[in-house]
C-alpha cells in the first residue's frame, strides 16, 4: 500500500501596491485578497500484484471571501487606480468550492499491453458577488442587487491501452476512449431566477495514436480522434437585466449534436547528436462557453438546435522548431499558428462577458534556453511573443487585434540559479512585459498597454534540521497597472495596480 495526505489553510488580507495604496477588490468575480482557503487531499493506492495497482484519490478545495472591503473607484483619465476601503459589501460573499473523487486502475502487462482506466466525479460551485446588472425589488419595495452562482457536476471515465514493443521496438501505439457528462446551470441567489438554464453536455471520443521510428534519425507520429458531442437544453426564458435588456425572450429548447474527426501528424529529425528539428500539425475540438451564448440571446424566435454560436470550435494548429543541446548550452525555438474559421473572442458589454463567434488567427514564437556556467551556476532565458486577430466585421478577413481578454503579452524572462556550497541556494528572476498598441479597439481606454518589468528573488538555506526559505516578489517594488487592467477591462472600478514588494518566509522539515 501507499498513501499521500495533505491539509492546508491559507488566509489573505488586503494587498498594497508599490506606492503603499490598498489594491482594489474584484468584488464580483472574487479573488484571493481578503479570503480564507482550505485544501484537503488524500490518495490511497494498493498493489494487487507486481503489475496491477488500484488507486483512490479525493480532493476538496474551498476559498471564501471574508467580505471586509468595498471598492473605491479609480479614474483612468488621471491615472488614479481602483482602491478599497473597509466596509461590508451587499449580498452574500463570493466563494469557490470544488470536490473531486477519482478511482484509477492500471495494469502494466495486460496481455503485453499497458492498461490505464479511471472514473472521476467533480462537484463545482462558484458564487459571484452582487452586481447592478441584476436589479430586483424586495418585499418592502427596496431596490436591491442580485448575484449569480454557477453549479456544475461532471462525471467522466477514461480508458487507454499502450504498446511499445511492436516491430522490434520501432512502433508504439496507444488507443482509448474518453467519456464526459457535464450538467451546469447558473442561478441568481437572492431571487432564485435562472441566469443560465440547466444544460446537459455529453462528449464521447475514441482515439488512436502511433509513434514510428522510420530511420535511426527520423521518428514520425500520427493519430486520429473522433469526437461526438451532444447538448441538451429545455425551453427557457431569458432574464430581464433592467438597463441591459428590457424585454424577456423565450428560447425553444433542443438537443443539437456534433461530431468531428480530428487528425495529427508530425516528425522529429535528429540532425546531429546535439541538434533536432521538429514539425507538427494537429486539429483541436472544443465547445464554446455555452452559458455565455444562452444568456446573451436577445432576439425572439430563437431555438437551441439552430444557434450557430453553439457550433464547436475546431482549430488548425501547426508548429515547427528546433532543439539544440550543445556542450553547456541548450535551446529550443519554435513558431506556431492556431487558426479557426469560427473561434470565440471574449468581450465585455455593459459589465457582462460575451463570447463572439468569429474567425480567429493566432501566430506566435517561443524561445527557451539555459547556459550552465559551472556545476553550481546556471543562466536561463525565455521569450514568448504572440499576435492574434479576429474577423469582427464578418467579411472573412481578420482585421481586429485580440487584446488581453484573449491573448497574453509579449514577455522576456531571465533567471540566474546558483548554489553557494552545500547549504545555500539562490535564484533571481526578471520578467519584462513589452508595451503594445491595440488601435483598432472600440474602447479608447484599451488601445494601449504600457509595459513593465518585475524582479523576484529567493534563497534556500539548509539548517542542521530542516530547510529555511525566503522569497521576495517584486523585489524593486515596481509601481504598475496590470496587463489585464490596461487591455481587458474598461471602467474605473477595474483599474487595478499590481502588488508591491512582498516577502514569504518558510520552513520545511522532512521526517
Amino acid at each position: 500500500m501507499d498513501y499521500v495526505g495533505a491539509v492546508s489553510r491559507q488566509e489573505h488580507g488586503a494587498f498594497f501596491d508599490g506606492g503603499g495604496r490598498r489594491i482594489g477588490m474584484e468584488t464580483v468575480q472574487g479573488e484571493i485578497q481578503d479570503s480564507i482557503s482550505y485544501d484537503m487531499f488524500g490518495k490511497l493506492g494498493y498493489w494487487l500484484d507486481d503489475d496491477q495497482n488500484i488507486e483512490l484519490s479525493v480532493n476538496h478545495f474551498e476559498m471564501n471571501n471574508k467580505g471586509n472591503y468595498i471598492t473605491v473607484d479609480g479614474d483612468r483619465s488621471t491615472g488614479t487606480p481602483t482602491s478599497a476601503r473597509r466596509g461590508t459589501p451587499e449580498g452574500q460573499t463570493p466563494y469557490n468550492r470544488a470536490a473531486t473523487v477519482n478511482l484509477a486502475y492500471s495494469h502494466s502487462d495486460w496481455f503485453g499491453n499497458a492498461l490505464e482506466t479511471q472514473i472521476y466525479y467533480q462537484r463545482f460551485r462558484a458564487q459571484f458577488g452582487t452586481t447592478p446588472h441584476f436589479p430586483f425589488e424586495d418585499d418592502q419595495g427596496n431596490q436591491r442587487r442580485d448575484q449569480s452562482r454557477n453549479e456544475s457536476d461532471k462525471l467522466g471515465a477514461k480508458l487507454t491501452l499502450r504498446r511499445s514493443d511492436l516491430l522490434n521496438g520501432r512502433l508504439s501505439l496507444a488507443t482509448g476512449v474518453d467519456l464526459l457528462q457535464d450538467e451546469t446551470r447558473q442561478k441568481l441567489v437572492q431571487t432564485n431566477r435562472d441566469y443560465v438554464p440547466e444544460s446537459q453536455f455529453r462528449n464521447y471520443a475514441a482515439f488512436l495514436q502511433g509513434h514510428f521510428r522510420l530511420l535511426p534519425p527520423l521518428t514520425l507520429h500520427a493519430g486520429v480522434r473522433h469526437e461526438y458531442a451532444q447538448l441538451n437544453v429545455d425551453t427557457f426564458q431569458t432574464l430581464d437585466r433592467g438597463n441591459v435588456r428590457e424585454d424577456l425572450v423565450t428560447v425553444a429548447g433542443g438537443a443539437p449534436s456534433f461530431d468531428e474527426t480530428l487528425f495529427n501528424v508530425g516528425a522529429v529529425f535528429q540532425v546531429t547528436q546535439w541538434a533536432q528539428l521538429f514539425a507538427n500539425y494537429s486539429e483541436g475540438f472544443g465547445m464554446p462557453d455555452v452559458g455565455r451564448v444562452l444568456r446573451s440571446i436577445d432576439e425572439p424566435g430563437q431555438n437551441v438546435d439552430d444557434l450557430l454560436e453553439l457550433t464547436p470550435i475546431v482549430t488548425d494548429n501547426i508548429e515547427i522548431g528546433t532543439r539544440i543541446n550543445w556542450r553547456l548550452a541548450s535551446i529550443e525555438l519554435s513558431y506556431y499558428e492556431s487558426n479557426s474559421d469560427l473561434g470565440e473572442r471574449l468581450t465585455q458589454e455593459n459589465g457582462v462577458f460575451v463570447g463572439s463567434r468569429e474567425k480567429t488567427e493566432i501566430q506566435g514564437v517561443e524561445l527557451s534556453g539555459q547556459l550552465q556556467l559551472s556545476d553550481a551556476q546556471r543562466l536561463g532565458v525565455a521569450y514568448a511573443r504572440n499576435r492574434g486577430k479576429s474577423d469582427t466585421t464578418g467579411d472573412g478577413r481578420t482585421d481586429t487585434k485580440l487584446t488581453g481578454m484573449n491573448i497574453a503579452p509579449e514577455r522576456l524572462s531571465l533567471s540566474w540559479d546558483a548554489h553557494w556550497g552545500e547549504r545555500l541556494a539562490t535564484r533571481v528572476q526578471a520578467n519584462h512585459y513589452f508595451s503594445g498598441r491595440f488601435s483598432d479597439q472600440t474602447h479608447a481606454n484599451l488601445q494601449r498597454f504600457d509595459g513593465y518589468s518585475l524582479v523576484d528573488a529567493s534563497l534556500s538555506y539548509r539548517l542542521p534540521t530542516g530547510r529555511m526559505s525566503l522569497g521576495i516578489e517584486n523585489l524593486l517594488d515596481e509601481r504598475y497597472f496590470t496587463y489585464y487592467s490596461q487591455t481587458a477591462r474598461d471602467g474605473d472600478d477595474q483599474y487595478f495596480k499590481g502588488r508591491g514588494r512582498s516577502a514569504t518566509l518558510g520552513y520545511q522539515l522532512d521526517f
